[in-house]
């Protein structure tokens, strides 16, 4: 497959999703990609198939523990979340910005925790709210 002349990443994966062009270079770049929630539903003890529970999970799941404590943050719930991560993560994220971004956030937030929260697998939501590029500058100019 060329990729020459070919449109950003983003443009590519809303072409397909959206409009379903580009299917054949979207599906070598990500795959199988859910169209509903439904769809991403039923894909999830398929992809939760292909990995397996490090062998440092308890460690993990003990520091995890602390860290939370220590912030004042172990809740029940968040104690039970914690000690079901082996069986797998519904992870999301978003990057924040300077006054936008709540709704998609929210929406990110729920779409995360309603894939946990169907059926009897107990998946675990996981959401990030981080600045990866540790460039804080854009967050405070408008």
């Amino acid at each position: 497959m060329h990729l020459e002349n070919t449109a950003p990443a983003h443009l590519i994966y809303s072409d397909y999703v959206e409009k379903g062009l580009r299917a054949e270079l979207a599906q070598a770049l990500w795959g199988q990609i859910p169209s509903t929630l439904g769809d991403a539903y039923e894909a999830l003890p398929r992809i939760r198939s292909k990995y397996k529970a490090s062998t440092e999970i308890e460690g993990f799941k003990k520091a995890l523990k602390n860290e939370m404590r220590s912030m004042g943050l172990l809740t029940g719930r968040v104690k039970e979340s914690i000690d079901r991560l082996d069986r797998g993560i519904v992870e999301t994220g978003q990057q924040p910005m300077c006054l936008g971004g709540p709704s998609l956030i929210l929406n990110k937030v729920a779409y995360a925790h309603s894939l946990c929260g169907q059926g009897d697998h107990g998946y675990v939501p996981l959401f990030y709210n981080a600045d990866y590029d540790g460039v804080q500058a854009e967050l405070l100019n408008i």
